[in-house]
This record gives structure tokens, C-alpha cells and sequence, in this order.
């Protein structure tokens, strides 16, 4: 995968130029997310943090814009960056409110339409760890909290996907018009999954209901799948039984490495369901081999749960590709809880084994 920035080769030069840059090569998009693994980095460089995750974006004209979400809007800080001997350092000074789902020129009339607006001066420094890949970043400003445990925060760059749908959403929203950039080609071309392998998960559908009759939708996003019966059997009605939606988009998979090549895998999740308010998801996992990608394994949702006390009719939920698992949660039932709510959940993490996916409890 071609990366998106250079920022990490722009640190490990910093000490050996003659003349330090001052800004990035080009533009750099990151994201942050907690951890207290300490297979990612020494215990004292990835440590758990509370509510700062969000994204970073860095021009290559020295501003920075942090993006962080709460139930209705997206906060973005406005600021500068400056790279110093061994890392970056960004701060912030104003803020804008923007309400989640709308774009154009539609804004929040409580939050967005005061506009930009001056923030308390505040910062976050990007740091190398020492564990080459990864890099931390810790808020000053949390010191005034915790003194002794600084926010620390793993982040790494964003992928191509998130990248283009970071970008995509910021060039709609008018007061932002200082950081819309033109969507580089390298960054569109991975916004989808490959072809291949949507092919190879209606394949599967399609061999599972052999004699049903197949209706094919295909968009820019998605392909849909809906399976009637020739003909229905006694009692059953007409209409289908059976819908697939299947995402093209690589922001709705997973990516990491599962079997340990190093070598990004991808995890596609459609979604199914059987009319009504049923829905679940299937997991195709595509591991990367060559030029393109052959099918690891395939599982359902239901399948994979785990389940404790008294519940059943458990689901598993995908997050994220970590360190060879796949990391979620399961969500079950108890008897007395409503179909909206279960109340079980059980951290998950999901194993590949020769051909087959299997789970295990997170300790």
C-alpha cells in the first residue's frame, strides 16, 4: 500500500539534515485510538487515554486541523504545526462545530452558525516511541488533571479509505475552505475493496441458494443481493427471503495483518438479513496473496459469539485487525431483555486456525 504521508520518514531524517524542513513534504492524515497493549509499544508509551481519540490532519503549509466527535457534532480544532528535533508539535487555538450527517452549507443553527470561534490556546506533541512503527502523541494539557499520567494515545496513519472519506467531508463544509484539498488519485483509487473479492462473496450466496431467483443491484458503494423462490413452498410467502448488502467501500471493512506475513489482509462484513427488523453480518476474511487476494475463511456473526450466566442468541461485532486477531465484542441476551437491548457483552477476539475462524475471551 503506497502511504498516504511521509511524516515518518520526514522524523527519522529530522536529525541528519542540514537544514531542518519546516513543514511536511504533503499531506498527512492520522488517527488515534487507545491502548494498553504492551505488544505495541514498552507500557510506557502506549497507555490507555480518555476521551481525546479523534483524527489529525497536517498540511504540507504548516496548519493542522484535529477532528474529535461527540452525539451530534464534529469539533474541529484549528491550528499550526511545527517539527521539531524528534517529533511534531501542533497547537490550537480556534474551534469550529459542525453537525454530523450534513454537509454543504447546512449547519447546526445552535452550534455551527456562530462559526469559527477563538478556543483556550492548547496543544499535543507527536512523538516517536522507539518501536518503529508506532508513535504516541501526549496532551500537556491533561497534566493539569493527572499529573502523573499524562493522556498518551497509540496513533498511526490513517488508511487510503478513511483518508478519502476524511477529505471528501471536510471539502463540503464552507468555514473549513482553508483545508479542502484535492483528493489525490493514489488516496481515490483505494476507497474500494477489490473487485475480486465482492465477487467471490456473491459466489458464495449465490451457491448457497442455487435454485432461488436473484435480483442484482450494484451502486457506487454497494452491490445488493435479494433471493425469492421459483417457486415458494407451501406456506411460504412470494416476495424474498433473503437480502445481501455488500459494501465496496473500504472504510466499512477491516484491515490488518491475520496470518502473520505482514501483509494486509481485508475483512469484508455484509449485511443480511430476512425482512422485517432482522439483521446480521457474515465475516469474509481475504488474505493477501500476490497481487490480489484468495478467501482465508467465512463465518457468521452468530457463529462466532460467545456467551456467559444465563444469555443466548449472541452476536459477534468486528472492530478492528490487531496483532493476528480480530478484535470485537460479543452481545447477548438474557431472557428478560428486549429485543433492542441485550445486555450481555463479552469482549471477543477472533483467531484464524488453518481454515477456519475461531474465538477466544480477551482476559
Amino acid at each position: 500500500m503506497k502511504p498516504i504521508f511521509q511524516a515518518f520518514l520526514i522524523l527519522s531524517l529530522l536529525t541528519g539534515c542540514k537544514e531542518k524542513p519546516t513543514a511536511l513534504a504533503e499531506p498527512s492524515f492520522l488517527t488515534f485510538y487507545n491502548s494498553n497493549s504492551g505488544e505495541l509499544c514498552a507500557e510506557d508509551s502506549a497507555m490507555s487515554g480518555g476521551a481525546n481519540r479523534g483524527s489529525l490532519l497536517l498540511l504540507n503549509n504548516n496548519k493542522s486541523l484535529y477532528a474529535i466527535k461527540d452525539a451530534d457534532t464534529i469539533h474541529y480544532y484549528r491550528g499550526t504545526y511545527r517539527l521539531t528535533d524528534n517529533g511534531i508539535s501542533c497547537s490550537f487555538d480556534s474551534k469550529y462545530g459542525h453537525a454530523r450527517g450534513q454537509t454543504g452549507k447546512k449547519v447546526l443553527r445552535k452550534k455551527s452558525q456562530a462559526g469559527i470561534t477563538p478556543v483556550r490556546p492548547w496543544s499535543i506533541t507527536l512523538q516517536k516511541t522507539g518501536c518503529g512503527e508506532f508513535i504516541y502523541y501526549s496532551d500537556p494539557s491533561a497534566a493539569d488533571k493527572s499529573p502523573d499520567r499524562p493522556v498518551r494515545i497509540v496513533y498511526r496513519e490513517a488508511e487510503p479509505g478513511k483518508a478519502y472519506e476524511y477529505i471528501k467531508r471536510i471539502n463540503n463544509i464552507e468555514p473549513l475552505v482553508d483545508f479542502h484539498l484535492e483528493l489525490p488519485a493514489h488516496i481515490a483509487a483505494h476507497r474500494f475493496v477489490a473487485s475480486e473479492t465482492i465477487e467471490m462473496i456473491e459466489k458464495h450466496f449465490t451457491g448457497q441458494n442455487p435454485s432461488a431467483r436473484v435480483k442484482r443491484t450494484e451502486s457506487d458503494s454497494a452491490v445488493k443481493l435479494s433471493f425469492s423462490y421459483k417457486k415458494p413452498p407451501r406456506g411460504e410467502p412470494p416476495g424474498p427471503f433473503l437480502y445481501v448488502n455488500i459494501s465496496k467501500l473500504r472504510s466499512r471493512a477491516l484491515i490488518g495483518d491475520m496470518n502473520r506475513d505482514s501483509l494486509e489482509d481485508i475483512l469484508v462484513l455484509p449485511e443480511l438479513s430476512q425482512g422485517g427488523g432482522s439483521k446480521w453480518k457474515e465475516l469474509f476474511l481475504f488474505l493477501k496473496k500476490g497481487d490480489g487476494f484468495v478467501l482465508g475463511s467465512q463465518a457468521s456473526a452468530f457463529d462466532l459469539a460467545q456467551y456467559k450466566g444465563n444469555s443466548h442468541s449472541g452476536s459477534f461485532h468486528a472492530r478492528e485487525i490487531r496483532n493476528g486477531y480480530i478484535y470485537g465484542t460479543s452481545l447477548c441476551y438474557r431472557d428478560e431483555d428486549a429485543q433492542c437491548c441485550p445486555s450481555v457483552k463479552i469482549p471477543t477476539m477472533v483467531r484464524l486456525e488453518k481454515d477456519r475462524l475461531k474465538t477466544s475471551r480477551v482476559n
